[in-house]
């Protein structure tokens, strides 16, 4: 399909009709060419090309679309449009971009390969919903600035839907390059010069009038990467930021994810002002967590994103501090480096921009890695945290945790690397530079953090790996009855967790070690509590049995971080919602906390009591023993006493009266 209006236009379709057809009959191609636009027609005539490329799409005989504007014209005869672009066959829309920088748009719409299907017909749709809108100002030609705008401020149509890609390999009349299978002119001037340009180099590349050749497309290797469709979808990005106010510099670092994956944001809101709260509940494709309770500071909220976007399966992790700005090619190159295999993190490279913006348009030229990693924007798999472990939540604020990570990754023997081909922009400690008083803070909480590098290494940070070794001491604080091993790294996590809640202060952290101990003798733990269980899940996961199944209300940052750590190391943990009625499968130890009233346990031991092997474990039975939880009602104990007296297989255990007390029963006919 190929569109244009005005006598330079209608000149330039007629001068290479033949051309096109010549092309679509080779290739088997359908062709539709449209130089005139309804008198009606209420938009400025660029508008016209959405019109018929929804008429298209929502036609059911195609399966492709190949879009020109009249002034780009096919280059190569040999090369089939449709199979040269395998690798992108499951995308809805392959553009490309200026190939210099723009000051109003970063794409151009006019040579377009579109695939007919639900995702591409809604972007269109909502493309044209948007003519005459005020995002529409004549100097960004209409539609070509809706089109910019949507990419550029719209993360959702980066998910399977957009690919911004250089590969298409687009000629430019003023910029001539012979290689090409389209040929297209970029930038402003006189269209009537143009006629005249195309002319002369139609005149100079002459289409062939033999039979087809049939010459197969050979991929560069960047297609070759992605020539198997099947396999793009099974990379899927969880992108985690930290966010404290700096809201204007939040939404461009948001506007500035660009990837060929499919992705979803995970934002950690650390105790922001109520507009930047009001901006993030409304990003779309984002999970945002609201101050988490128990945080500690970024090493913790860094952990919480990571947990949340593996659990959610995601197969990469990237962390972005909210005051950069991604090249759009950067997350596509994070991903290409890290996917090579030979180190566990892999950063992007902070460039050198006059401004800010430029980093849009940058031309990234390098190939090879380059120092440190650094950490306002790095990429991580399940490898780090098997491998190297987690970040040191003792980092309280922020300040030494990344520099901790670094020679925790060269105690265990791996690598970092921070690579050239993936860049972006950095503000620089944009959220104390706003608030003086957080400065003062997180200043203070940062000389904490260097004298607990300190103890933990035994100096201060040093940058070279040579350096590491002759200096830092041999194991963290020079303790080997402490040390981690290689071979624990995964289940090290369950540990510190397990330790976190033994020190916080709850209904129920005396009883830990109880929970613990009955956790371990047993193959398979059922916990059902009405509201958090996070304190308790943290002694059951760490006893390390084959099967653990959680039923709670709230899927707390808690209970997210204690998943993740559980399937790290490898326990089959599964998480479930908590309501009325559940159905539990067979287990041997069931732990209830639910709403403590008589009739609420009577009912729970007679639905789940006949599922469980061997220890049934109550919380809350002295609080609770008598008097129920809920107004009026009776506690806990008249349950647990008749179904003893009913069911003489079960007998008490053990009965705990301290931190609201703890009961055991134990099932003897196992």
């Amino acid at each position: 399909m190929t569109s244009g209006a005005g006598t330079d236009y209608e000149r330039m379709l007629s001068d290479h009709d033949a051309r096109h057809r010549s092309y679509c009959e080779r290739w088997g191609y359908d062709l539709r060419i449209v130089s005139t636009i309804p008198d009606y027609y209420p938009y400025e005539t660029n508008w016209y090309k959405i019109d018929l490329i929804l008429e298209a799409l929502r036609s059911d005989q195609n399966s492709y679309i190949i879009y020109l504007d009249a002034d780009a014209i096919i280059a190569d005869f040999d090369v089939d449009l449709c199979s040269a672009l395998p690798a992108y066959a499951w995308l809805g829309l392959v553009i490309h971009p200026y190939p210099w920088k723009r000051t109003i748009w970063h794409w151009n719409n006019g040579v377009m390969y579109i695939r007919c299907c639900p995702e591409a017909l809604n972007f269109f749709e909502l493309v044209k919903s948007l003519a005459g809108t005020e995002l529409n100002d004549p100097s960004t030609f209409v539609e070509q600035g809706t089109v910019n705008h949507l990419l550029l401020n719209e993360p959702q149509y980066q998910s399977g839907l957009v690919i911004l890609t250089h590969h298409w390999n687009v000629n430019i009349f003023n910029q001539p390059n012979d290689g090409a299978i389209v040929a297209a002119w970029h930038g402003s001037g006189p269209t009537d010069r143009r006629v005249e340009i195309m002319r002369e180099w139609a005149n100079n590349h002459p289409y062939p009038a033999a039979p087809m050749k049939m010459v197969p497309y050979v991929p560069s290797d960047l297609d070759k990467e992605f020539t198997n469709k099947n396999t793009i979808p099974d990379t899927t990005i969880g992108i985690v930021i930290v966010i404290h106010n700096c809201l204007e510099l939040t939404k461009a670092a948001v506007a500035s994810i660009k990837t060929r994956y499919p992705y979803r944001l995970y934002l950690i809101d650390d105790h922001s002002n109520e507009e930047t709260k009001n901006w993030l509940s409304s990003v779309p494709n984002a999970i945002v967590f609201t101050d988490p309770e128990r945080s500690t500071g970024l090493a913790w909220n860094w952990n919480l994103g990571i947990s949340a976007a593996l659990n959610d399966e995601m197969t990469h992790v990237l962390i972005v501090n909210n005051d950069i700005i991604l090249h759009p090619e950067a997350i596509d190159a994070l991903v290409k480096r890290i996917n090579v295999g030979d180190a566990v993190l892999v950063s992007g490279f902070a460039a050198s921009c006059n401004r800010p913006e430029d980093i849009l348009s940058f031309n990234v030229t390098a190939i090879d890695d380059g120092g440190n990693a650094e950490y306002p924007c790095f990429m991580i798999t399940s490898n780090a945290l098997k491998r190297v472990g987690w970040f040191d939540e003792h980092y309280r604020c922020a300040y030494c945790e990344d520099t901790d990570y670094r020679s925790t990754i060269y105690h265990f023997g791996e690598r970092e690397v921070c690579t050239r081909t993936a860049q972006y922009y950095h503000y620089l400690s944009s959220t104390i530079k706003e608030d003086s008083h957080l400065n003062e803070f997180i200043q203070v909480k940062a000389n904490e953090n260097r004298a607990y590098f300190r103890s933990k290494w035994g100096r201060d940070p040093v940058d070279d790996i040579p350096a590491m070794k002759a200096l830092y001491y041999s194991v963290p604080f020079n303790c080997p009855d402490r040390a981690v091993k290689k071979n624990e790294i995964s289940t090290a996590r369950l540990a510190d967790l397990y330790t976190a809640a033994l020190q916080e202060s709850s209904d129920i952290s005396e009883h830990l070690n109880i929970l613990y101990r009955m956790a371990s003798c047993v193959d398979n733990v059922t916990s059902i509590t009405a509201d958090g269980a996070a304190t308790s899940t943290a002694a059951f996961v760490y006893a390390m049995p084959k099967h653990c199944v959680i039923y709670c209300k709230l899927q707390t940052p808690q209970i997210i971080r204690l998943q993740c750590a559980s399937k790290i190391a490898g326990l089959d943990y599964i998480y479930e919602q908590y309501r009325s009625a559940i159905e539990i499968d067979p287990t041997d130890l069931l732990f209830i906390d639910t709403i403590k009233t008589e009739e609420i346990i009577t009912r729970e031991l007679n639905e789940y009591a006949g599922h469980v092997r061997k220890y049934l474990i109550f919380h809350d039975t002295e609080t609770f023993g008598c008097v129920g939880e809920l107004p009026g009602s009776l506690g806990i104990w008249p349950a647990i006493a008749r179904f003893v007296r009913q069911n003489p297989e079960w007998q008490l255990f053990k009965h705990y009266s301290h931190c609201h007390g703890l009961t055991i029963l134990e099932r003897r006919d196992w």
